[in-house]
């Protein structure tokens, strides 16, 4: 079965100035939309810089996507997941500046145990976090892409019916 593609970001859609189309790199990355056992989903914010965001990162070379999902659950939010399914969507982002063509596969999770408390991880559900989202201002190229990156991947969760 074909994952649907839920939105294709790019410098135009992001009303950015538009750079040469020169993609030199494909990266795949992975973000997980984590619920806990209040039906609350996790964002994660790395410093004061960028914001909030869904979990998830870049899959390192030999790593399958779903390890490299809880490699990055265990980094970022200090806890471990278990995965509903496996990816249920894709999200490209064609960045020309930073010549990089990143899919990101969005996968659901069950919050399964927090290994150490994290004060850069705030729980709220899904109206709350697409509401925070859209409120963050990004300061930078790289964090346009990821909050509206972030905003695309809730609202589909939100339009599936949360948790799949």
């Amino acid at each position: 079965m074909q994952i649907p593609i839920i939105a294709t970001l790019t410098e135009e859609s992001l009303n950015l100035p538009v750079s040469k189309k020169d993609i030199k790199e494909k990266r795949i990355a992975v973000r997980a939309v984590i619920f806990n056992s209040e039906n609350k989903i996790a964002l994660f914010c790395p410093d004061n810089k960028i914001g909030y965001r869904v979990p998830g990162g870049g899959v390192e070379s030999g790593e399958t996507p779903e390890a490299a999902l809880l490699r990055e659950v265990i980094e970022e939010l200090g806890a471990t997941i278990e995965l509903t399914s496996g990816p249920i969507a894709e999200l490209i982002e064609l960045k020309n500046k930073k010549k990089l063509e990143q899919t990101n596969l969005i996968f659901t999770a069950r919050l399964k145990n927090i290994l150490e408390e994290n004060k850069k991880v705030k729980w709220l559900s899904l109206d709350e976090a697409i509401e925070e989202l859209y409120f963050q201002i990004p300061k930078n190229y790289k964090n346009i892409f990821r909050r509206m990156r972030d905003i695309k991947t809730l609202e589909y969760i939100k339009n599936i019916g949360g948790e799949k």
